[in-house]
């Protein structure tokens, strides 16, 4: 597969053609790296794979809130109980 990469950031190209990532990409994931252990990497997954049932339907929840949590997560936020809190509180009666 060929992409035309003719107008891009040189730089950027030249890391894609060697196959890593850029630095700013790489110091982000050796960071969570880093925070993470197997068994939380391994809960961001499955709530990976819940964001993918709720968008098709086969389970119930909000797909964007479940993604807000796992983008929580890998910012490093651990307490993030307070989220559920409020939007308990802003919530139309009836919709959790």
């Amino acid at each position: 597969m060929k992409f035309d990469v003719s107008g891009d950031d040189p730089r950027r190209v030249e890391t894609v053609r060697r196959g890593g990532l850029p630095p700013q990409r790489a110091r982000a994931l050796r960071s969570a790296r880093e925070r993470l252990d197997h068994a939380s990497v391994e809960r961001l997954l499955q709530q990976a794979f819940t964001v993918d049932c709720q968008v098709k339907g086969a389970r119930p929840g909000n797909p964007w809130q479940t993604l807000e949590r796992i983008a929580l997560r890998l910012a490093g936020v651990t307490d993030i109980d307070w989220i559920d809190q409020c939007a308990a509180m802003v919530a139309p009666s009836g919709s959790r």
